[in-house]
């Protein structure tokens, strides 16, 4: 069997250069492609020609003038889109000029919810497959978790809160889809203040989310001037995970019964365990590779992203000029 080409449009960090293929990690779309068996790296666009033939250079591979210049040259199976936040939306519109069997996208689908909702049907089927880059879900350790939170191992969900930083749609939209994939669907929100910590058109908002079980998440912005945060804290009946180091670590504690105060119950020493995020570009890929098989589903769609979207949204639209 043939590996899949990929074409990587942005040769920027997440694109290419988070990593290089020396290093452990697999962090960029470019490192994802060249590790999996069952792809090949064709090579970079970039409006930049001299980053994507720094790109190229890096990796190994081609790099070309414009999406229409990599496609006349060869056959292109997968398309990564690795651009800034506000050209996603433009990219995606475009390769639906060309023949290709699955997309890549960075998160946000789109800057705004009118137009991830235009995008979400251009792309219905059978158009290509599209998976949305909410890199968590595709990790198997999270994947494991969402299985032991829906069997009711843990215990209900009681409370739970997180920080972050750098915008509700930027990083914050991570948390929001992270909640909705572990615990719960959001189908509520309050949203309590808000800063312009990094963008003027993407604020970081204070908020609640409501959940469908009655229960809650509070959403705590830390701005990125300070440092960049990404923890999530989730209490259940029978004990306590917690996501830290952006997803790199999760700890967990149980419920037992206190050795020092009779009659009372308390949470356990944590213990650590790695989750395999520096891999979790390959996983992303790899999820790609079996649903463009049809062995299994795609992790995130844009339906998910859509919804993630508009709860970010809604959240900002409460705040009001920042």
């Amino acid at each position: 069997m043939r590996p899949h080409a990929a074409l990587v449009i942005g040769a920027g960090n997440v694109g290419a250069l988070f990593d290089t293929p020396q290093t452990q990690k697999v962090l960029s779309h470019a490192h994802a492609y060249a590790t999996h068996p069952q792809f090949e790296l064709a090579g970079f666009v970039d409006i930049d020609q001299g980053k994507a033939a720094h790109a190229a250079s890096v990796w190994g591979c081609a790099h070309f003038s414009s999406i229409r210049d990599a496609f006349n040259q060869r056959k292109i199976d997968v398309v990564s889109i690795a651009v800034p936040d506000d050209m996603h939306a433009s990219v995606l519109r475009e390769l639906k000029s060309f023949a290709c069997m699955g997309i890549v996208v960075e998160k946000p689908i789109a800057r705004s919810v009118e137009e991830g909702r235009l995008l979400s049907e251009l792309y219905q089927a059978p158009a290509p497959l599209v998976a949305v880059n909410y890199v968590r879900r595709y990790i198997p350790q999270f994947q494991e978790l969402r299985r032991r939170i829906a069997s009711g191992e843990l215990g209900p969900y009681l409370a739970g809160s997180g920080h972050y930083g750098k915008g509700i749609v930027h990083n914050g939209s991570h948390m929001i889809d992270l909640v909705r994939y572990l615990v719960d669907e959001v189908t509520d929100v309050d949203a309590l203040s808000a800063e312009n910590d990094a963008y003027l058109d993407d604020p970081s908002v204070e908020g609640v989310l409501r959940l469908r079980n009655g229960k809650s998440f509070h959403l705590v912005p830390v701005s990125c001037r300070a440092f960049t945060i990404f923890e999530l804290d989730l209490i259940f009946e029978r004990g306590r995970i917690r996501v830290a180091d952006s997803g790199f670590r999760i700890e967990e504690q149980s419920v037992e019964e206190s050795h020092i105060f009779s009659g009372y119950r308390n949470l356990s020493a944590a213990t650590s365990a790695d989750t395999g995020m520096g891999r979790g570009m390959f996983f992303l890929v790899d999820n790609l590779h079996h649903a463009l098989l049809g062995r299994s589903e795609i992790a995130c769609t844009m339906k998910d992203a859509l919804r993630d979207l508009e709860i970010c949204a809604t959240l900002a639209s409460f705040c009001g000029p920042v």
